[in-house]
């Protein structure tokens, strides 16, 4: 008799304005065929989106094709950008966010991140690098993501290291939200 094989444990970030629930929904084509090789865990980014913040700061707004049943949920932000300030706010919560979702939900074997989702996760690789080298985080996916454009941001993508895990940049040829040059 054959051992059964242990599934892969993936934390997913959803991208700016959606939801854990609407990124759920959003990728079940995607999870599908690999149920049987991979659990999937979706967490809310800790910043509710209403007012302002909730149609600007984002390149994910045209990759938001909501349904009727999207509309009435709370969109959500991994940070929030003021459109008259050079900073945003939020970065530092949800860093401690996802520090703790690791460490209380954990161990994770990967992370996939969409949009603003992987641009954060990016931001997370870089300032919690030794924290992940040192957990149980073994790859990260980063679908459709980019280079914050938040010019305090800029300051973290200058830290000279090298990500430490093995990654995967999904990048479309076609999409014409994100280009190749902006990631």
């Amino acid at each position: 008799m054959q051992a059964e094989k242990k599934k892969l444990q993936v934390l997913c970030l959803h991208g700016y304005h959606q939801n854990k629930d609407i990124f759920r929904q959003k990728i079940g084509s995607f999870r599908k065929p690999l149920k049987k090789y991979a659990d999937f865990h979706f967490i809310d980014a800790p910043h509710l989106l209403h007012g302002a913040h909730s149609q600007e700061g984002s390149l994910d707004s045209a990759y938001n094709t909501k349904t009727s049943e999207d509309i009435s949920a709370d969109g959500r932000g991994w940070w929030l950008k003021h459109a008259l300030d050079e900073e945003s706010d939020g970065l530092q919560e949800s860093l401690n966010h996802f520090e703790r979702t690791l460490e209380d939900n954990g161990p994770f074997d990967g992370v996939v991140g969409f949009s603003q989702g992987a641009a954060f996760l990016a931001l997370a690789c870089i300032l919690l690098r030794d924290k992940l080298y040192h957990s149980s985080v073994k790859f990260a996916i980063f679908v459709a993501g980019f280079k914050s454009q938040i010019p305090f941001h800029s300051k973290y993508y200058q830290i000279e290291a090298k990500l430490i895990i093995p990654s995967l940049h999904v990048i479309g040829d076609t999409d014409e939200v994100i280009s190749s040059s902006e990631f």
